[in-house]
């Protein structure tokens, strides 16, 4: 199934700012398998009461039902199942994502230290960017 837009969701509600239209997100494991994985670019943020987040994305989510995402959001938060399904979830709205091969996967570079979960920005301007920035692009062309 092609995926043209999909809902990268963030637990909470807050803000998101780091990224303009049009910029490459990057798709990261959790450690250890520090991984890049795939990438979409960054639509906008908004936040969504979960329910509505669920009927806008769906399994776009990431999840197979409603219950699945609820649950998932719960767990990241420590709260009930209950709970969260008052409460908002942020979600960062990519499009044309791109999920690479494994024998494609890149480690994540050196300074991506393995506890961020809220992402980590970089600059073409730099080394560790611009090598980063040509192996993400490597890797889409191949997928």
């Amino acid at each position: 199934m092609q995926l043209n837009t999909i809902n990268f969701w963030r637990p909470g509600s807050n803000n998101f700012k780091s990224l303009m239209p049009g910029d490459l997100f990057l798709f990261k494991l959790h450690s250890p398998n520090n991984y890049i994985v795939g990438a979409g670019y960054f639509v906008a943020f908004e936040k969504l009461p979960i329910r509505a987040a669920w009927e806008k994305y769906q399994t776009h989510n990431g999840t197979k039902n409603y219950a699945e995402l609820l649950h998932t959001l719960a767990n990241y938060r420590n709260i009930s199942d209950e709970e969260m399904s008052h409460r908002e979830v942020g979600c960062i709205i990519l499009q044309n994502p791109i999920f690479f091969a494994k024998k494609d996967w890149i480690p994540a570079p050196n300074d991506w230290k393995p506890n961020i979960v809220q992402g980590k920005r970089y600059s073409t301007e730099t080394i560790i960017g611009k090598n980063l920035y040509d192996a993400v692009q490597k890797s889409m062309n191949k997928n």
